[in-house]
This record gives structure tokens, C-alpha cells and sequence, in this order.
């Protein structure tokens, strides 16, 4: 029991110290600033990226981790990824990562410019292409299973392309040995003509042909003659094989990047509906104060209206009242209507026949559903751009 307790206390602590030495994740909210070595694509601000978006790089471009450290020690250290277009690097020093750690796995482990370094102090900017890390000092190191292990410059050189065997020389006919009896030599093994050697006779150099159209193009080469096999044996199977690799390396290349191209191009997506959101919350904003407004002047103008209504129903009923106890109510109604009409009735210390009041209430009525119209029209412009910019910030 008790080497199971000890046995899950150090694997505890290692975990712990493992931890300290690699970030568990990318959480930091602050805005990426470009440098010299990045630059931002829009709106002078680095976009956030994923880690695993690392692997796959476009060419011309960079990312960069970035570490947020707070200098009185009050919040936790963050760290985010954002990608770029690539400045100039070449004052970086350019790093691969240790055989025992994959490209990927580097992206969470912490880099350090000494072996002695706390966990805390490791390196602030870390620049990745795809393939190699940059850093601006000279030497790097991880942690790796708690020991310290230094980066190794990354190879700058290319392959060397791979070379023909060349042909066998055919052996110098010397006019002299190697004792210097030069007579003796030229006597025992004269040089033969150059014409009895058909092997060395010009021929047209032809290019090897896909579809034989003629059978007699195979006629001059059979299994006996030296000539075929000297050309088999100088023909270059590990240079075909090698030109062949390239040419498919240089073709998947050229997808990897169109797919990351477009990739790219429907990354501008995200930039779009940002700025599209804005607009949109910048537009229901507006609505909604213009809509406000229109329903103030609405509200005036439906007051004014009311009282106006109001104040002919008052007389009106008056007329009922009076004309109802006389004898012949209706006489009595046409007579103080013709009354009202043309000498008017006093309204606010002026003088208004009836029909100048009816038609203020009449224009009062126009002006208040103008006003409730425009009003219920900027409130649903506002209310469709305010929904269109959430669905916008949300997708």
C-alpha cells in the first residue's frame, strides 16, 4: 500500500513539474500586435489561431505565440496564437525541434534560452512556419521528460538532386608504360582504327518515344548486341525514381497550397460578418433613436388631436342639451350650428368657426398617423439590424 501511495505521489509531481514546462492552453483575450517579423492582414491587428492550424502553413506566411506575462504578478500567465503574413526573418535563428518532440507537440512546450531558466522565464515570442521555430536569441531549450534539451539549428541547405552513375571510361590507349618504353608499347598494341569499333560510331541522339508507331524503331537493338546493354546499364533508375518522387512531391505541394489559398480566402469570411455585425448594431442604433423621436412628435400631435376632439364634442353636446327642452329641437339645432359656424367659438382666447376646428382636428389627425407610420417603420429597421447583427456575431 504504501509503494502504490509513493508510486502516485511522484507521479503527481511529475505531472505538476511537466506542466509548469508546457502550456495546457491558448486562453489570452488580448489584441495580436504585429512586428517587424509578422504582419497583420486586416485592420492593423494579428488574427487569432488555432494550435493545430500550425502544421498547416501557407507559404508567406507566420504564426507566433505570444506570451502574456503580468508584471506585479496579480494574474495568471496567458498565452495566445495569431498568424500573419511573414515579414523579414532573417535575423531570427531558425530551430528544429529535438527527435524525441514532434512539430506539434512543440507548439505547447515552452522554450527557454538557458538550460538554468525558471519555468516562468520562458521566451515571450515564438515565431513558427510550419517547419522550423524562431527565435531572436541563439539557443533554445524544452523540457523533455524533465531534462533541458537544446534545439539544433534547422538545415538551410537543400538536398542535393541525385547524380547518374557515370559511364565506365574506356581505357586510354597510352603510347607509353609506366617504365617509360615507349617504342616497346607502341609496337606491341598499336591503337586499333577507330572505325573497326562500331560502338563508338555517332548516333543521332533520339528521345525515347511513349507510343511506338513503327515496329523496325526496335529493330537495330537485340539481347546480343553490347551497345543495348551498355544503354541499360547507364540508364539512371535511381534518378527516374527521383525526378518521379519530386515531380509527385512538387504536385502535392501545389494542392496542400491552393487547398490552404482557398482556405485562406474563406478565412476573409470572418472579417466580413465582424464588420457586417457592426454595421448592422450601428444601424439598429440609429433606428431606434429616430424612432424614438417619431413617436414624441406622434404623441404631441395625438394630444392635440384629443383635446381638439374633445372640445367640438363639448359643444355639440352643449347644442343637444339646449335644443332638447325647446319646442322644435331640430330648428334649434340648425340655428345654433349656423351660429357656431359663422361667428365661431372661443378656443384658448381665439376665436374658431367650426369648421376651422374641424379642420385643425383634421390636420392634428394627419400629422399624428404620419408620425405612428415612420415611428413603427425606424423601430422595425431597427429590430431587423439588430437581429441580423447577434445572428451575425453568433455564427
Amino acid at each position: 500500500m504504501k509503494r502504490i501511495f509513493l508510486l502516485v505521489l511522484l507521479s503527481f509531481f511529475a505531472i505538476s513539474f511537466a506542466d509548469t514546462y508546457t502550456i495546457s492552453n491558448f486562453s489570452a483575450e488580448d489584441v495580436g500586435t504585429p512586428d517587424s517579423y509578422i504582419q497583420a492582414e486586416f485592420g492593423g491587428e494579428l488574427k487569432t489561431a488555432s494550435p493545430t492550424a500550425v502544421l498547416d502553413i501557407q507559404k508567406g506566411r507566420l504564426f507566433i505565440r505570444q506570451k502574456f506575462e503580468d508584471p506585479f504578478g496579480e494574474e495568471e500567465t496567458v498565452y495566445q496564437i495569431y498568424q500573419g503574413r511573414a515579414g523579414n526573418i532573417s535575423s531570427l535563428k531558425a530551430l528544429q525541434p529535438p527527435p524525441s518532440v514532434s512539430y506539434a507537440k512543440l507548439v505547447n512546450l515552452k522554450l527557454y534560452s538557458s538550460s538554468s531558466d525558471e519555468a516562468s522565464q520562458d521566451i515571450e515570442k515564438v515565431y513558427f512556419d510550419g517547419k522550423s521555430v524562431y527565435i531572436e536569441g541563439s539557443r533554445a531549450f524544452v523540457s523533455v521528460n524533465g531534462s533541458m534539451v537544446e534545439l539544433k539549428a534547422a538545415s538551410t541547405t537543400a538536398a542535393a538532386p541525385v547524380v547518374a552513375p557515370a559511364a565506365p571510361a574506356a581505357p586510354a590507349v597510352s603510347s607509353y608504360d609506366d617504365y617509360g618504353e615507349e617504342e616497346e608499347e607502341e609496337d606491341v598494341a598499336p591503337a586499333p582504327p577507330v572505325q573497326e569499333k562500331p560502338v563508338v560510331e555517332a548516333k543521332p541522339i533520339v528521345p525515347p518515344k511513349l507510343i511506338a508507331d513503327d515496329e523496325e524503331d526496335y529493330e537495330y537493338c537485340d539481347e546480343d548486341d553490347p551497345d543495348c546493354e551498355e544503354e541499360e546499364e547507364e540508364y539512371d533508375v535511381a534518378g527516374d525514381v527521383g525526378s518521379t518522387n519530386a515531380d509527385a512531391d512538387a504536385m502535392d505541394y501545389a494542392a496542400s497550397s491552393a487547398a490552404s489559398d482557398v482556405k485562406d480566402r474563406f478565412g476573409i469570411a470572418d472579417e466580413v460578418r465582424f464588420w457586417s455585425g457592426v454595421a448592422l448594431a450601428a444601424v439598429a442604433a440609429g433606428g431606434a433613436v429616430v424612432g424614438v423621436l417619431q413617436h414624441m412628435k406622434a404623441n404631441e400631435a395625438g394630444d392635440a388631436y384629443d383635446k381638439l376632439s374633445s372640445i367640438e364634442k363639448s359643444f355639440i353636446d352643449e347644442i343637444e342639451l339646449q335644443c332638447a327642452t325647446s319646442t322644435d329641437p331640430g330648428k334649434c339645432r340648425t340655428a345654433m350650428m349656423w351660429d357656431v359656424s359663422n361667428n365661431g367659438i372661443p378656443v384658448n382666447g381665439e376665436n374658431y368657426t367650426l369648421s376651422q376646428l374641424r379642420s385643425r382636428i383634421d390636420v392634428n389627425k394627419t400629422t399624428m398617423d404620419s408620425y405612428t407610420l415612420f415611428r413603427n417603420l425606424w423601430f422595425g429597421i431597427s429590430a431587423v439590424s439588430l437581429t441580423a447583427s447577434i445572428v451575425l456575431f453568433v455564427w
